[in-house]
Formats: structure tokens, sequence, C-alpha cells
């Protein structure tokens, strides 16, 4: 099975520093190293990577006891094993020097061992490591949102077993954004998760009882309920997500500035009526949206394509299977025109047409 990744960044390191590289180009030394790990981490073949491992093992413990004449002899084994140069093979197992420790007559690597070892003085127990985590997590809920505290806040407090202080981190608004925005979409999914699965949230009331006094401009609040609004719908709160998508519609509609957003709310909201069942109501939003869309951006507009899609999905729920094939087929052309084959929103329409 593959390394653990922190093993891997750290042989990452050593090896940058001696000059070799895991991911270098096919047929140099550098590509020959990357041969080498891919091989030890991810080969399919049985005796090979058992013949593998355990010279391998049987190399390093050599190291760590001294026995160089064992050393010497599975060196040009491994190497030949693996079709790299001997002396790769003994610069890795030089790095492995300071990574390896014997406990108990096992070989582990050192920052494990190091790990349990400060968890051992410092954190001995459960109620002492939940403490500490607790002092962690308030630490970073008084830094700036930025990738620090969006990354180690919310998963401190969880770990420490306080669900309403993640729930109100997960309340508020800009770390909230930060983390919908930059790659943690679900991870804020996994949160709410945890906090549902111990608490009785309403997903809508809990955010609008935190917007009543929101002084921010009128385009960053639609936008906030947008990720919002798509936050109840990933959760399955389409009542919710109902709710929360026709206030930032409403709130849109009074902005001459978000247009852009007011569609996306739109769309999100046609797609909250029909996960409902509300047939009527998601084809007449869907139809006037895609209207107006044609009409403001043109009809080969990504967007377009995308509500085309949304209409489609009404139609086949419905039985109207020809309708929606047509609707799915023109949708397809578009997003494949303007975003290309390999986007998830060209794919998951093909994959429409398929069904």
């Amino acid at each position: 099975m593959p390394l653990p990744l922190r093993v891997r960044r750290q042989m990452d390191r050593k090896l940058f520093a001696m000059g070799i590289s895991r991911t270098g180009a096919k047929g140099t030394e550098r590509g020959k190293t990357n041969d080498f790990f891919r091989f030890f981490s991810h080969h399919k073949s049985r005796p090979p990577l058992f013949d593998f491992q355990t010279g391998f093992f049987r190399i390093a413990q050599s190291r760590c006891e001294g026995r160089q004449s064992i050393l010497n002899d599975g060196v040009d084994d491994l190497a030949d094993l693996c079709g790299v140069r001997v002396s790769r093979v003994d610069r890795l197992l030089g790095m492995l020097d300071y990574q390896l420790v014997c406990r108990d007559g096992l070989y582990t690597f050192f920052h494990e061992h190091l790990r349990h070892a400060v968890q051992r003085r410092y954190a001995a127990t459960n109620q002492s490591r939940k403490g500490a985590l607790r002092r962690l997590a308030g630490y970073f809920r008084g830094l700036p949102v930025g990738e620090r505290r969006a990354a180690e806040e919310p998963g401190a407090w969880l770990d420490a077993g306080r669900i309403d202080d993640l729930a109100e981190a997960l309340g508020n608004r800009e770390l909230l954004d930060y983390l919908w925005r930059n790659g943690r979409r679900y991870e804020v999914l996994g949160f709410w998760k945890e906090v549902r699965e111990q608490r009785d949230v309403d997903i809508a009331e809990f955010y609008l009882s935190r917007l009543q006094d929101d002084e921010e401009s009128e385009t960053t609040s639609v936008l906030l309920y947008d990720t919002l609004g798509q936050l109840a719908i990933d959760l399955g709160d389409y009542p919710g997500a109902e709710r929360l998508l026709k206030l930032g519609t409403n709130a849109a509609e009074v902005s001459s500035h978000a247009d852009a957003e007011r569609r996306s709310l739109q769309l999100n909201l046609g797609v909250t009526l029909r996960e409902q069942a509300k047939w009527a109501d998601a084809e007449s939003l869907l139809g006037e949206l895609l209207e107006e869309a044609e009409s403001a951006l043109g009809p080969d507009d990504p967007m377009v394509g995308r509500i085309i899609d949304a209409l489609a999905t009404v139609f086949y729920l419905r039985a109207d299977y020809q309708a929606a094939l047509d609707l799915f087929e023109r949708a397809y052309e578009i997003l494949r025109r303007n975003l290309g084959g390999d986007h998830p929103d060209t794919i998951y329409c093909e994959l429409n047409i398929v069904a």
C-alpha cells in the first residue's frame, strides 16, 4: 500500500536536499528514482512486492544495527530489483537513518514515535488532550480569517468535542465564505453533518438569525445567500434552501450590480423546487430565467447551458422523455463548446443524456 502522505513529504524534503526527486522526468536518473518509489508504493505483483519489502526492511534493519555485510549484498539486490543505481538506493537508506527508530523490536518512523511521546507527556489522558485542543481552537478563533484559521479552528473544536463552538465557527460568515470558496466545501458539509447528528439545527434559521444586523453591501449579501442556499441543498434541507434562495433573489432584484448572482440564485432555487417535486413552479421559474439569460448573455453562454440542463431534468422527472432529451443535447453542445468535454458540468450533462 502507498506510504502515508506525511512520510512521502518528509522523504521528498530529504531527497530534494540530496538533489533527488520523486517526480523527475521519465528516462533520466531523477525519473528512475521516481520509478523506484512508484514500485515501492504501488507495485501490483505480490511476489516482487513481498521480496522488495522484505529486502528493503531487512536492509534498513541491518543499517540501524550496523551489520555492514548484509547491507552491501542487500543494496545490490534491491537496486537490481528496482532498476536503479546502487548509489541511489544507498542515499535513500542513508536518509532513513534519521527516520527509523526501533521500539520493542519493531522499526517505525521516528516522527510517529516523537508524536506519541509528546502526546504522552502533555496530553496523557483524553480529558487533557481535549483541554489542549480547546485552548488551541480558542487561539485560532482569535486570528484573522485566512488559510491557517480555516484549516485549524473547525477541526480543533470537533476533536475537542465542542459541538456548540464548532457550530459557532461555521456561523462566522467570513470564515464560512472563505472555507466555501477556497476548496473546503466538503469539509464544511462534513462539519455540519457532525453538528446535526448531535444538535437539532435549522440551517436557514441558524444563519438568518446571524444576518439580521448585516451591514455589508447588497452584493455581498446576495453572494452569502447563494452560498447558504447551496449549503442547505447539499445538506438535503430543501425547504431551508428555498427560503434562503428566495431571500437572496429578493435582495438581488433591488441591486443593480448583481445580475450574475441573481441568475445563480434563481437557478439554485429552480433546482430546490424541482427536488421538492414542485414541477410547475420549477418549470415556470427556469423557463423565465432561460428566456432572460438568452436575451442578456446570448444563446451560447455557459449559464444558458446550465439552465437548460436544469430545465431538462424537470421534464425528465415528469416523464416527458423526448423533451428532456432534446434539452439535454442542446445543453451539452453549449457546455462542450464553452467549457470543454472534460468540465464537470459537461460530463454530468452527458451522463444525463445516457440515462
